[in-house]
Order: structure tokens, then sequence, then C-alpha cells
């Protein structure tokens, strides 16, 4: 964290519809004001998924978010990012290389719980094992980054 603001965390996704608001308000939730995660998609949807709001819910987690394009923290007035984690392949590779302030660049993937659920019961399974996933990513990265907060420099991004 610098000493005037927390750091900023931009996690995207192809859709941003499941797993990056999965991750953002996971964070938010958990980072105690050290870390402001948003999340976008390269692709947008426009609606977040109900089966990850449910999960969400059942972790006692009210995401303030909605599905949205990654080019609105690309531009001038955006907030500045520390840290932009892709989530997906879809997005990894269609980000520009230059991204404002020289953030660094992670790629967690995570896979989307609705490419391998059929029924109910495995969608909403599916939901929470992603889920289960985006807490032990964004655990791991806070504990690391709480120790050592984000140099963009030091850390070889840009």
């Amino acid at each position: 964290m610098t000493a005037n603001r927390p750091q900023n965390i931009l996690i995207l996704s192809s859709g941003n519809a499941v797993r990056g608001i999965m991750l953002e308000a996971y964070i938010n939730a958990v980072a105690g004001g050290r870390w402001r995660a948003f999340s976008a998609g390269t692709e947008p949807v426009g609606a977040v998924n109900s089966l990850a709001l449910t999960v969400l819910a059942e972790a006692g987690i009210r995401p303030d978010a909605h599905s949205r394009s990654w080019k609105e923290y690309a531009m001038p007035g955006a907030p500045v990012m520390d840290v932009i984690v892709t989530v997906c392949s879809e997005s990894a590779n269609q980000i520009p290389s230059e991204w404002p302030g020289t953030p660094l660049a992670l790629h967690w993937p995570l896979p989307h719980p609705s490419d391998a659920a059929r029924t109910v019961d495995e969608r909403i399974a599916a939901f929470r094992a992603v889920f289960e996933l985006v807490k032990s990513k964004a655990d791991a990265f806070l504990a690391e980054m709480h120790s050592s907060p984000v140099n963009a420099k030091r850390h070889g991004a840009g």
C-alpha cells in the first residue's frame, strides 16, 4: 500500500460474469482496506451470473459489482492499477501490452464453472469449487503482498 491509497487490483476475464466478479468481491471483503479490487471483461456479458451471486451470498459476501469492459480502466482518469490479474487465456491474450501505470501482470488460470456442469446440482458444485480456488489464490496473494507491497519495477513489470 502506498502512503496515500490502497493498492488497486484489476481482475480480467472474458465475460466478467463469474470468476472476475468472485475474485473482486472476495478481495474487497477480506483485504481490510489494503487492496481495492475491480473486475472487468474483454467481452463483458453485461450481467453477473446468478449462481456466482448465490455462492458469494453463501460465503456472506455481497458484491458491489457489475459486468463491465476493461476499457473503462485503461482510460484517463481511471484508478491507477498496481496489479492486473487475468483469470482465463482469452483475457490474457486480449489486454494491451502497454497499460497505464505499468502494473504487475499476473495470470491465474481458473476454470469456468459453467463449462463442466449440466445439472443444477453439478452447476452449483462447480461454482463452489471455483470459489474455493478463488479464495486460495487471493489468500496466497494477499499474504505475500502484505509482507512485500507491490513495486512494479522491483517485480520486473513494464
